[in-house]
Protein backbone atom coordinates (compact mmCIF):
# COMPACT_ATOMS: atom_id res chain seq x y z
CA UNK A 1 0.00 0.00 0.00
CA UNK A 2 1.28 3.51 -1.13
CA UNK A 3 1.94 5.80 1.67
CA UNK A 4 -0.20 9.37 0.66
CA UNK A 5 2.51 12.00 0.40
CA UNK A 6 1.58 15.30 1.79
CA UNK A 7 -0.21 18.06 -0.26
CA UNK A 8 2.19 20.76 -1.33
CA UNK A 9 0.77 24.04 -0.84
CA UNK A 10 0.50 26.87 -3.75
CA UNK A 11 3.25 28.75 -2.15
CA UNK A 12 5.58 25.80 -1.21
CA UNK A 13 4.82 24.80 -4.98
CA UNK A 14 6.17 28.16 -6.06
CA UNK A 15 8.93 28.25 -3.80
CA UNK A 16 10.13 25.04 -5.36
CA UNK A 17 9.92 25.77 -8.96
CA UNK A 18 11.95 29.28 -8.26
CA UNK A 19 14.53 27.59 -6.05
CA UNK A 20 14.90 24.74 -8.76
CA UNK A 21 15.49 27.15 -11.64
CA UNK A 22 17.45 29.77 -9.68
CA UNK A 23 20.06 26.38 -9.21
CA UNK A 24 19.79 25.55 -12.93
CA UNK A 25 20.83 28.64 -14.15
CA UNK A 26 24.08 28.61 -11.68
CA UNK A 27 24.53 24.78 -13.38
CA UNK A 28 24.34 23.28 -10.17
CA UNK A 29 21.93 20.64 -11.64
CA UNK A 30 22.33 18.21 -8.94
CA UNK A 31 20.72 21.16 -6.23
CA UNK A 32 17.66 21.58 -8.78
CA UNK A 33 17.14 17.37 -8.97
CA UNK A 34 17.09 17.88 -5.31
CA UNK A 35 14.70 20.84 -4.81
CA UNK A 36 12.10 18.86 -6.83
CA UNK A 37 11.89 15.98 -4.84
CA UNK A 38 9.05 16.41 -3.12
CA UNK A 39 7.41 17.58 -6.37
CA UNK A 40 7.71 14.13 -7.52
CA UNK A 41 6.59 12.41 -4.50
CA UNK A 42 3.51 14.56 -4.83
CA UNK A 43 2.78 14.73 -8.55
CA UNK A 44 0.82 11.65 -8.68
CA UNK A 45 -1.60 12.63 -6.64
CA UNK A 46 -1.65 16.46 -7.65
CA UNK A 47 -2.26 17.53 -10.98
CA UNK A 48 -1.00 20.72 -10.30
CA UNK A 49 2.09 20.00 -9.19
CA UNK A 50 2.71 17.81 -12.29
CA UNK A 51 2.45 20.67 -14.86
CA UNK A 52 4.74 22.57 -12.21
CA UNK A 53 6.86 19.62 -12.34
CA UNK A 54 6.58 19.76 -16.30
CA UNK A 55 7.08 23.48 -16.56
CA UNK A 56 10.50 22.56 -15.10
CA UNK A 57 11.70 20.28 -17.22
CA UNK A 58 10.46 22.31 -19.64
CA UNK A 59 12.84 25.18 -19.02
CA UNK A 60 15.91 22.38 -19.74
CA UNK A 61 16.91 21.88 -15.88
CA UNK A 62 17.56 18.35 -16.40
CA UNK A 63 19.35 16.73 -18.50
CA UNK A 64 17.34 14.47 -21.11
CA UNK A 65 17.45 11.33 -19.80
CA UNK A 66 16.23 12.38 -16.36
CA UNK A 67 14.11 14.48 -18.01
CA UNK A 68 12.37 11.39 -19.98
CA UNK A 69 12.00 9.77 -16.65
CA UNK A 70 10.23 12.45 -14.92
CA UNK A 71 7.67 12.98 -17.64
CA UNK A 72 7.04 9.13 -18.26
CA UNK A 73 6.44 9.07 -14.68
CA UNK A 74 4.44 12.10 -14.85
CA UNK A 75 1.92 10.51 -17.59
CA UNK A 76 1.38 7.11 -16.29
CA UNK A 77 0.26 8.99 -13.26
CA UNK A 78 -1.99 11.16 -15.40
CA UNK A 79 -2.88 9.45 -18.46
CA UNK A 80 -6.69 10.40 -18.19
CA UNK A 81 -5.77 13.51 -17.43
CA UNK A 82 -6.15 15.95 -20.37
CA UNK A 83 -5.20 19.11 -19.45
CA UNK A 84 -2.05 17.08 -17.85
CA UNK A 85 -1.48 15.09 -21.12
CA UNK A 86 -1.38 17.99 -23.61
CA UNK A 87 1.27 19.71 -21.26
CA UNK A 88 3.33 16.30 -21.45
CA UNK A 89 3.02 16.65 -25.42
CA UNK A 90 4.49 19.67 -25.41
CA UNK A 91 6.95 19.26 -23.21
CA UNK A 92 8.48 16.34 -24.87
CA UNK A 93 9.56 17.97 -28.35
CA UNK A 94 12.17 20.04 -25.65
CA UNK A 95 13.06 16.54 -24.18
CA UNK A 96 14.03 15.30 -27.67
CA UNK A 97 15.67 18.38 -28.60
CA UNK A 98 14.23 19.45 -31.75
CA UNK A 99 17.28 21.62 -32.83
CA UNK A 100 18.82 19.09 -34.61
CA UNK A 101 15.60 19.33 -37.32
CA UNK A 102 17.06 16.12 -39.42
CA UNK A 103 17.08 13.75 -36.50
CA UNK A 104 14.92 10.23 -36.65
CA UNK A 105 11.96 10.26 -34.62
CA UNK A 106 12.55 9.13 -31.20
CA UNK A 107 12.46 5.38 -30.05
CA UNK A 108 10.82 5.71 -26.77
CA UNK A 109 8.13 3.93 -26.83
CA UNK A 110 6.64 6.91 -24.64
CA UNK A 111 6.23 9.50 -27.51
CA UNK A 112 4.13 6.83 -29.39
CA UNK A 113 1.92 6.45 -26.41
CA UNK A 114 1.55 9.91 -25.49
CA UNK A 115 0.68 10.76 -29.33
CA UNK A 116 -2.32 7.99 -29.46
CA UNK A 117 -3.50 9.30 -25.68
CA UNK A 118 -3.77 13.02 -26.78
CA UNK A 119 -5.67 11.08 -30.36
CA UNK A 120 -8.25 9.89 -28.67
CA UNK A 121 -8.65 13.08 -26.41
CA UNK A 122 -9.07 15.24 -29.45
CA UNK A 123 -11.58 13.07 -30.85
CA UNK A 124 -13.76 12.42 -28.04
CA UNK A 125 -13.80 16.30 -27.59
CA UNK A 126 -14.78 16.77 -31.01
CA UNK A 127 -17.23 14.09 -30.87
CA UNK A 128 -18.75 14.90 -27.29
CA UNK A 129 -22.15 15.85 -26.67
CA UNK A 130 -21.31 19.22 -24.56
CA UNK A 131 -22.48 21.93 -27.80
CA UNK A 132 -25.11 24.20 -27.56
CA UNK A 133 -27.40 24.75 -30.82
CA UNK A 134 -24.72 27.55 -31.92
CA UNK A 135 -21.95 24.16 -31.79
CA UNK A 136 -18.95 23.56 -29.70
CA UNK A 137 -18.94 25.35 -25.89
CA UNK A 138 -16.27 27.98 -25.54
CA UNK A 139 -15.15 25.69 -22.74
CA UNK A 140 -15.11 22.32 -24.87
CA UNK A 141 -13.27 24.70 -27.92
CA UNK A 142 -10.85 25.75 -25.20
CA UNK A 143 -10.53 22.26 -23.81
CA UNK A 144 -10.13 21.33 -27.44
CA UNK A 145 -7.18 23.47 -28.37
CA UNK A 146 -5.18 22.66 -24.74
CA UNK A 147 -5.10 18.99 -26.62
CA UNK A 148 -4.36 19.99 -29.45
CA UNK A 149 -1.46 21.88 -28.98
CA UNK A 150 0.35 19.32 -27.14
CA UNK A 151 -0.74 16.93 -29.69
CA UNK A 152 0.95 18.99 -32.64
CA UNK A 153 3.89 18.94 -30.74
CA UNK A 154 4.51 15.93 -29.94
CA UNK A 155 2.78 14.72 -33.94
CA UNK A 156 5.62 17.21 -35.38
CA UNK A 157 8.33 14.90 -32.95
CA UNK A 158 7.05 11.83 -33.92
CA UNK A 159 8.27 12.19 -37.64
CA UNK A 160 6.66 11.94 -40.95
CA UNK A 161 4.32 9.50 -40.69
CA UNK A 162 2.53 11.49 -38.18
CA UNK A 163 2.62 14.56 -40.57
CA UNK A 164 -1.37 14.36 -41.29
CA UNK A 165 -1.89 14.02 -37.22
CA UNK A 166 0.27 17.02 -36.63
CA UNK A 167 -1.29 19.31 -39.78
CA UNK A 168 -4.74 18.64 -38.87
CA UNK A 169 -4.16 19.37 -35.08
CA UNK A 170 -2.64 23.06 -36.50
CA UNK A 171 -5.21 23.99 -39.02
CA UNK A 172 -7.95 22.63 -36.41
CA UNK A 173 -6.46 25.25 -33.89
CA UNK A 174 -6.19 28.05 -36.57
CA UNK A 175 -9.99 27.30 -37.23
CA UNK A 176 -10.55 27.53 -33.57
CA UNK A 177 -8.99 30.84 -32.35
CA UNK A 178 -7.93 32.15 -35.88
CA UNK A 179 -7.22 35.95 -34.42
CA UNK A 180 -3.89 34.03 -32.60
CA UNK A 181 -0.89 35.11 -34.16
CA UNK A 182 0.83 32.29 -32.06
CA UNK A 183 -1.11 29.28 -33.82
CA UNK A 184 -0.37 30.82 -37.49
CA UNK A 185 3.38 30.94 -36.73
CA UNK A 186 3.24 27.33 -35.32
CA UNK A 187 1.34 26.18 -38.33
CA UNK A 188 4.18 28.03 -40.66
CA UNK A 189 6.80 26.65 -38.41
CA UNK A 190 5.25 22.72 -39.56
CA UNK A 191 4.88 23.65 -43.19
CA UNK A 192 8.96 24.83 -42.99
CA UNK A 193 9.86 21.90 -41.24
CA UNK A 194 8.33 19.62 -43.84
CA UNK A 195 9.58 21.54 -46.96
CA UNK A 196 6.53 23.09 -47.90
CA UNK A 197 7.95 27.04 -48.02
CA UNK A 198 5.19 28.78 -49.67
CA UNK A 199 2.37 27.81 -47.65
CA UNK A 200 4.87 28.49 -44.73
CA UNK A 201 5.70 32.18 -46.14
CA UNK A 202 1.31 32.49 -45.97
CA UNK A 203 1.01 31.13 -42.70
CA UNK A 204 3.80 33.68 -41.29
CA UNK A 205 2.60 36.30 -43.10
CA UNK A 206 -0.54 35.96 -40.82
CA UNK A 207 0.96 35.30 -38.02
CA UNK A 208 2.79 39.04 -38.59
CA UNK A 209 -0.59 40.58 -39.82
CA UNK A 210 -2.50 39.79 -36.82
CA UNK A 211 0.24 40.77 -34.31
CA UNK A 212 3.37 38.92 -34.75
CA UNK A 213 4.89 41.18 -36.82
CA UNK A 214 6.90 42.35 -33.54
CA UNK A 215 8.35 39.20 -32.97
CA UNK A 216 11.85 38.01 -34.35
CA UNK A 217 10.92 34.34 -34.87
CA UNK A 218 8.12 35.34 -36.95
CA UNK A 219 10.02 37.63 -39.22
CA UNK A 220 13.32 34.94 -39.76
CA UNK A 221 11.09 32.45 -40.19
CA UNK A 222 9.13 34.35 -43.22
CA UNK A 223 12.45 34.90 -44.64
CA UNK A 224 13.66 31.61 -44.49
CA UNK A 225 10.43 30.34 -46.17
CA UNK A 226 10.54 33.19 -48.20
CA UNK A 227 13.99 32.11 -49.36
CA UNK A 228 12.80 28.07 -49.63
CA UNK A 229 10.37 29.70 -51.89
CA UNK A 230 12.56 31.68 -53.83
CA UNK A 231 10.16 34.37 -53.17
CA UNK A 232 13.30 37.00 -53.24
CA UNK A 233 11.74 40.31 -53.00
CA UNK A 234 9.65 39.39 -49.63
CA UNK A 235 12.67 37.58 -48.33
CA UNK A 236 14.81 40.56 -49.15
CA UNK A 237 12.05 43.05 -47.17
CA UNK A 238 12.15 40.72 -44.44
CA UNK A 239 15.77 40.99 -43.86
CA UNK A 240 16.30 44.75 -44.35
CA UNK A 241 13.72 45.17 -42.10
CA UNK A 242 15.94 42.86 -39.44
CA UNK A 243 18.73 45.50 -40.35
CA UNK A 244 20.65 43.31 -42.68
CA UNK A 245 22.13 44.95 -45.82
CA UNK A 246 21.03 42.37 -48.63
CA UNK A 247 20.66 42.96 -52.41
CA UNK A 248 19.25 40.87 -55.26
CA UNK A 249 22.52 38.35 -56.33
CA UNK A 250 23.28 34.92 -57.00
CA UNK A 251 20.74 32.40 -58.11
CA UNK A 252 18.41 34.74 -58.06
CA UNK A 253 18.15 35.26 -53.99
CA UNK A 254 19.48 37.75 -51.69
CA UNK A 255 22.79 38.00 -51.01
CA UNK A 256 24.66 40.27 -48.52
CA UNK A 257 28.16 39.70 -46.91
CA UNK A 258 28.33 37.58 -43.96
CA UNK A 259 31.00 35.29 -42.37
CA UNK A 260 31.24 32.05 -43.04
CA UNK A 261 29.07 29.14 -41.22
CA UNK A 262 28.97 25.59 -40.83
CA UNK A 263 26.28 22.93 -41.80
CA UNK A 264 25.27 19.81 -40.65
CA UNK A 265 24.18 18.40 -44.16
CA UNK A 266 22.24 15.60 -43.88
CA UNK A 267 21.28 13.01 -46.86
CA UNK A 268 18.18 13.14 -46.15
CA UNK A 269 17.36 16.70 -44.82
CA UNK A 270 13.97 16.34 -43.01
CA UNK A 271 12.15 18.87 -45.27
CA UNK A 272 12.73 16.41 -48.56
CA UNK A 273 11.69 13.46 -47.10
CA UNK A 274 8.08 12.24 -47.55
CA UNK A 275 5.78 10.80 -45.44
CA UNK A 276 5.77 7.68 -46.77
CA UNK A 277 9.35 7.45 -46.70
CA UNK A 278 10.65 3.93 -45.55
CA UNK A 279 13.90 5.72 -44.01
CA UNK A 280 12.86 8.33 -41.41
CA UNK A 281 16.58 9.43 -40.54
CA UNK A 282 18.71 11.67 -41.92
CA UNK A 283 21.12 9.07 -43.18
CA UNK A 284 24.97 10.13 -43.57
CA UNK A 285 25.68 13.52 -42.26
CA UNK A 286 28.76 15.85 -42.44
CA UNK A 287 29.39 19.28 -40.94
CA UNK A 288 31.02 21.73 -43.77
CA UNK A 289 32.06 25.11 -44.61
CA UNK A 290 29.42 27.35 -46.22
CA UNK A 291 30.04 30.49 -47.97
CA UNK A 292 26.43 32.27 -45.98
CA UNK A 293 24.75 34.68 -48.63
CA UNK A 294 22.30 35.52 -46.85
CA UNK A 295 21.33 34.48 -43.15
CA UNK A 296 19.53 31.16 -44.44
CA UNK A 297 21.35 29.91 -47.67
CA UNK A 298 24.64 29.92 -49.03
CA UNK A 299 27.27 27.99 -51.08
CA UNK A 300 28.79 24.25 -50.33
CA UNK A 301 32.76 25.40 -49.93
CA UNK A 302 34.26 22.06 -48.43
CA UNK A 303 34.17 19.07 -51.07
CA UNK A 304 32.29 16.22 -49.22
CA UNK A 305 34.41 12.89 -47.58
CA UNK A 306 31.01 11.11 -48.07
CA UNK A 307 28.11 10.88 -50.76
CA UNK A 308 25.33 12.69 -49.84
CA UNK A 309 23.74 13.95 -52.82
CA UNK A 310 25.39 17.46 -52.36
CA UNK A 311 28.92 18.49 -52.49
CA UNK A 312 30.89 21.47 -53.44
CA UNK A 313 29.39 24.58 -55.14
CA UNK A 314 25.66 23.59 -54.78
CA UNK A 315 23.59 25.76 -52.85
CA UNK A 316 21.68 24.80 -49.53
CA UNK A 317 19.18 26.30 -47.80
CA UNK A 318 19.62 25.91 -43.44
CA UNK A 319 17.51 27.15 -40.32
CA UNK A 320 18.07 30.27 -38.36
CA UNK A 321 19.33 28.37 -34.81
CA UNK A 322 22.39 27.28 -34.52
CA UNK A 323 22.33 23.42 -33.32
CA UNK A 324 26.26 23.80 -32.21
CA UNK A 325 29.36 25.87 -32.09
CA UNK A 326 32.63 25.06 -33.59
CA UNK A 327 36.05 27.08 -32.45
CA UNK A 328 38.33 27.15 -34.88
CA UNK A 329 41.20 29.48 -33.17
CA UNK A 330 40.23 31.92 -31.00
CA UNK A 331 36.24 32.00 -33.24
CA UNK A 332 33.10 30.48 -32.11
CA UNK A 333 31.95 29.23 -35.58
CA UNK A 334 27.63 27.97 -35.77
CA UNK A 335 26.79 24.88 -37.24
CA UNK A 336 23.14 25.53 -37.95
CA UNK A 337 20.95 22.38 -39.69
CA UNK A 338 20.35 21.89 -43.58
CA UNK A 339 16.69 22.46 -44.64
CA UNK A 340 17.09 22.15 -48.24
CA UNK A 341 18.92 21.94 -51.52
CA UNK A 342 17.96 25.02 -53.57
CA UNK A 343 20.16 24.63 -56.20
CA UNK A 344 22.84 21.96 -57.64
CA UNK A 345 25.33 23.80 -59.55
CA UNK A 346 26.47 20.48 -61.30
CA UNK A 347 30.56 20.92 -60.11
CA UNK A 348 32.97 18.53 -61.90
CA UNK A 349 34.03 16.38 -58.92
CA UNK A 350 37.00 14.43 -58.99
CA UNK A 351 39.03 12.39 -56.51
CA UNK A 352 42.87 12.88 -56.30
CA UNK A 353 45.95 11.44 -54.41
CA UNK A 354 49.04 13.94 -54.49
CA UNK A 355 52.49 14.24 -52.96
CA UNK A 356 53.61 17.47 -51.60
CA UNK A 357 56.76 19.02 -49.46
CA UNK A 358 54.84 20.92 -47.10
CA UNK A 359 51.57 21.04 -45.45
CA UNK A 360 49.15 23.01 -47.59
CA UNK A 361 51.35 23.07 -50.69
CA UNK A 362 48.34 21.18 -52.79
CA UNK A 363 45.82 23.30 -51.27
CA UNK A 364 47.64 26.30 -52.18
CA UNK A 365 47.43 25.41 -55.74
CA UNK A 366 43.99 26.08 -56.26
CA UNK A 367 45.43 29.94 -56.34
CA UNK A 368 46.72 28.77 -60.18
CA UNK A 369 43.70 27.23 -60.84
CA UNK A 370 40.97 29.08 -63.73
CA UNK A 371 37.45 29.60 -63.09
CA UNK A 372 36.83 28.81 -59.22
CA UNK A 373 37.95 25.53 -59.42
CA UNK A 374 39.65 23.95 -56.07
CA UNK A 375 42.14 21.30 -54.55
CA UNK A 376 40.03 20.05 -51.60
CA UNK A 377 42.65 18.37 -49.52
CA UNK A 378 40.75 16.57 -47.21
CA UNK A 379 43.70 14.90 -45.33
CA UNK A 380 44.26 18.43 -44.12
CA UNK A 381 41.06 19.95 -43.70
CA UNK A 382 38.60 17.24 -42.77
CA UNK A 383 38.40 15.85 -39.12
CA UNK A 384 36.20 13.02 -37.72
CA UNK A 385 35.01 13.91 -34.40
CA UNK A 386 32.61 11.33 -31.92
CA UNK A 387 29.16 12.82 -30.87
CA UNK A 388 30.54 14.19 -27.82
CA UNK A 389 32.83 16.17 -28.89
CA UNK A 390 31.04 17.11 -32.00
CA UNK A 391 28.61 19.09 -29.85
CA UNK A 392 30.79 20.13 -27.09
CA UNK A 393 34.39 21.69 -28.12
CA UNK A 394 35.60 22.35 -24.93
CA UNK A 395 36.36 18.01 -25.03
CA UNK A 396 39.43 17.10 -26.59
CA UNK A 397 39.18 13.47 -27.56
CA UNK A 398 42.38 13.79 -29.80
CA UNK A 399 40.98 13.46 -32.67
CA UNK A 400 43.03 15.66 -35.27
CA UNK A 401 44.80 14.69 -37.89
CA UNK A 402 48.71 14.02 -38.64
CA UNK A 403 50.48 15.92 -41.26
CA UNK A 404 50.82 13.32 -44.20
CA UNK A 405 53.17 13.85 -47.29
CA UNK A 406 50.66 11.93 -49.38
CA UNK A 407 47.14 13.49 -49.22
CA UNK A 408 44.31 12.68 -51.13
CA UNK A 409 40.62 15.35 -51.63
CA UNK A 410 38.61 16.20 -54.34
CA UNK A 411 39.42 18.29 -57.33
CA UNK A 412 36.06 20.65 -57.85
CA UNK A 413 35.49 22.59 -61.11
CA UNK A 414 32.06 24.74 -62.12
CA UNK A 415 30.54 23.29 -65.05
CA UNK A 416 31.84 26.19 -67.19
CA UNK A 417 35.25 24.76 -67.52
CA UNK A 418 35.44 20.97 -69.39
CA UNK A 419 37.50 18.01 -68.59
CA UNK A 420 40.90 19.46 -71.37
CA UNK A 421 41.08 22.93 -69.82
CA UNK A 422 41.26 21.67 -66.38
CA UNK A 423 43.21 19.44 -66.88
CA UNK A 424 45.56 22.15 -68.86
CA UNK A 425 45.22 24.29 -65.85
CA UNK A 426 46.27 21.31 -63.26
CA UNK A 427 49.08 20.42 -65.24
CA UNK A 428 50.25 24.46 -65.03
CA UNK A 429 50.25 25.02 -61.55
CA UNK A 430 51.92 22.01 -60.52
CA UNK A 431 54.46 22.82 -63.16
CA UNK A 432 55.01 26.46 -62.06
CA UNK A 433 55.03 25.12 -57.86
CA UNK A 434 57.85 22.40 -58.35
CA UNK A 435 57.81 19.72 -55.44
CA UNK A 436 54.61 18.51 -55.43
CA UNK A 437 52.43 15.63 -57.93
CA UNK A 438 48.69 15.57 -57.91
CA UNK A 439 46.69 12.34 -59.64
CA UNK A 440 44.01 12.54 -60.59
CA UNK A 441 42.78 9.95 -63.13
CA UNK A 442 39.00 10.41 -63.29
CA UNK A 443 39.87 13.54 -65.08
CA UNK A 444 42.39 11.87 -66.98
CA UNK A 445 39.96 10.09 -69.02
CA UNK A 446 37.30 12.83 -68.70
CA UNK A 447 39.68 14.88 -71.29
CA UNK A 448 40.28 11.43 -73.30
CA UNK A 449 43.83 10.82 -71.89
CA UNK A 450 42.82 7.13 -71.27
CA UNK A 451 46.60 6.22 -71.09
CA UNK A 452 47.19 8.82 -69.01
CA UNK A 453 44.67 7.50 -66.59
CA UNK A 454 45.49 3.99 -66.38
CA UNK A 455 48.80 5.28 -65.48
CA UNK A 456 48.02 7.76 -62.81
CA UNK A 457 45.68 4.84 -61.60
CA UNK A 458 47.90 2.39 -60.75
CA UNK A 459 50.26 5.13 -59.29
CA UNK A 460 47.46 6.52 -56.95
CA UNK A 461 46.70 2.72 -55.53
CA UNK A 462 50.71 2.59 -55.15
CA UNK A 463 50.01 5.45 -53.06
CA UNK A 464 47.44 4.09 -50.87
CA UNK A 465 44.41 6.34 -52.36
Amino acid sequence: MTTPQPELSAERLDELVRAALSHAEHGASDLAWACVQPMVQAQAEQPTVAEALLHVVACDVFDRPTSATVVRAVFDAHEHEPDVVARVGGVLESVHDIRFLNDAPPSDPLYQRVGERLVEMANAVAGGDGEDEGGESVEDAAKEARILRGLACVARVLGRSWDDVAEHSRLRLVALEPGRWEDHYDLGLFYKMRGRFAEGLVANRCAAALGGDQDDAVAWNTGICATGAREAMIAQQVWTRLGLEVELGRFGLPEGRFAQVKVRLAERPLAERTADAEADDPGLEESVWVERLSPCHGVIRSALMQELGVDYGDVVLFDGAPIAHHKHGDVEVPVFPHLATLVHAGYHVFPFTGTQARKGQIADLSERLANDAVLYVHTEQMITLCKDCWQNPELDHAHGTAEHVVVSGKLCAPPSIGPRELLASLDAAVEAEGGVSVLVPELCRAAGESERSDVEARRMVMLGG
